[in-house]
């Protein structure tokens, strides 16, 4: 993990690519965190329709899975039969996402990222990666939305132009990657909004350490509340546009606060509706 958290920590340093699109994905040990059914599914039919796969589990890892099913998926003419995949399904056992176990990644949306920003091309070390996560017990509750955004328990940095997920994920986009929010993770975050100098990267940042809801972050968060960085931001108003001046590190401070259940009483001065802060 050492090495993983020295890659993190140069991560927000540079300058991202501008772009009008951003690709977000989801690293393997986020993925075993927030699904709470995951099995090894075997191909068992072949004459379907393209990107559609019928599938049986081979094997549970967690929860209690569908045992057969059909999932969208990217289905290349030489597959074969008994082509393994670990899957991943949501709390209402809908299908989220698949992994190919026996075909090296092509896509963001069927790759095994790991949290270092690698990824992993061997079936057999996924799966032994999934259940050395599983053996892994999250530090704070884990939870996401009805869509599956992550909400609590996950961090979201921007992925290095120089990783293996960058190639794999980038399409002429900014890349992002969810990863396990681990105490381990904290000061590394912390040292990044430190060296950070852009307001809006700083308070992308901030506004994420809901995650770790102890004293030394509240008192930091309090502290934020009075920073006077701006940016200003331009947005719809009528036919035209209009600009205003905004303080993002306030704001994120604010958000955080309020995700922890230690709100202020009041918005910090220059708090604004048209601000909005990624993630």
């Amino acid at each position: 993990m050492k090495s993983a958290l020295a890659l993190i920590a140069l991560i927000f340093l540079g300058v991202s690519p501008a772009s009008a699109e951003i690709n977000v994905g989801y690293s393997l040990d986020w993925l075993v965190d927030s699904c709470p059914h995951i099995a090894v599914v075997q191909r068992v039919e072949k004459k379907l329709p393209d990107r559609v796969v019928e599938a049986g589990v081979k094997s549970v890892l967690k929860g209690d899975p569908p045992r057969s099913g059909r999932f969208d998926y990217y289905t290349p003419s030489d597959m074969k039969l008994g082509n393994e995949f670990l899957v991943f399904w949501d709390a209402n056992k809908h299908f989220r996402y698949a992994i190919d176990l026996d075909q090296a990644p092509t896509s963001s949306f069927s790759a095994a990222f790991t949290d270092d920003f690698k990824v992993y091309t061997d079936g057999e070390d996924i799966v032994d990666a999934a259940k050395e996560r599983l053996r892994h017990k999250p530090a704070g509750p884990v939870r996401v939305d009805a869509n599956n955004r992550p909400k609590r328990g996950a961090i979201c940095l921007d992925v290095p132009v120089d990783s293996a997920a960058w190639k794999i994920m980038w399409g002429g986009s900014a890349c992002y990657l969810w990863v396990p929010a681990d105490p381990e993770l904290k000061p590394v975050v912390m040292k990044l909004i430190a060296e950070s100098k852009e307001p809006m990267t700083k308070a992308g940042l901030i506004k994420q350490l809901y995650n770790y809801p102890d004293k030394e972050t509240f008192l930091f968060l309090d502290n934020c509340l009075r920073d006077t960085s701006t940016t200003k931001i331009q947005f719809a108003a009528g036919s035209g546009h209009q600009d205003e001046i905004v303080y993002p590190v306030r704001q994120a401070a604010y958000l955080a606060l309020v995700a922890s259940g230690n709100a202020p009483v009041a918005k910090p001065p220059g708090y604004s509706d048209s601000l909005s802060i990624f993630p």
